[in-house]
């Protein structure tokens, strides 16, 4: 939803709406985490629209931040990691479980890696033709 703070606001809410409705329809623990996929990513654009918000105003400075670097964890550091153990969880074949695996531990290690470069890298958001582009540069 880059291109404004009514289409994350909008998208965020609908999305939610749909995870609320998903997560009820759950009937083993097993599909819980994927039940809440959309939960998270409804959450995503809500934190994007703050963003949008937030950044033509320098008053606003920490919510900047903070929108920034809860978008980016959930972007970077939660969707490599998630989405495998989503659907991991709810195989039963164990052929198909060892590739899982497989992917959990690469999706695992991509997480490891953004987090570490959120930690040492300093973010800066821009709004671009009506997108935002996320300016990482070196901060020691």
């Amino acid at each position: 939803m880059c291109f404004s703070a009514e289409a994350s606001f909008a998208g965020g809410v609908i999305i939610l709406a749909i995870g609320v409705i998903t997560v009820t329809k759950v009937h083993k623990p097993s599909q819980l985490v994927f039940a809440c996929i959309p939960l998270f990513f409804g959450l995503q654009q809500i934190t994007e629209g703050f963003l949008w918000i937030s950044y033509p105003l320098s008053e606003h400075y920490y919510l900047q931040k903070i929108a920034t670097y809860t978008f980016l964890i959930m972007a970077d550091v939660l969707w490599p990691t998630l989405i495998p153990i989503s659907v991991l969880l709810m195989e039963l074949n164990k052929k198909k479980r060892k590739y899982l695996w497989i992917l959990f531990g690469v999706g695992s290690t991509l997480s490891l890696f953004y987090a570490s470069c959120l930690i040492l890298f300093h973010v800066t958001p821009q709004i671009e033709c009506y997108h935002i582009h996320y300016v990482t540069t070196v901060r020691f």
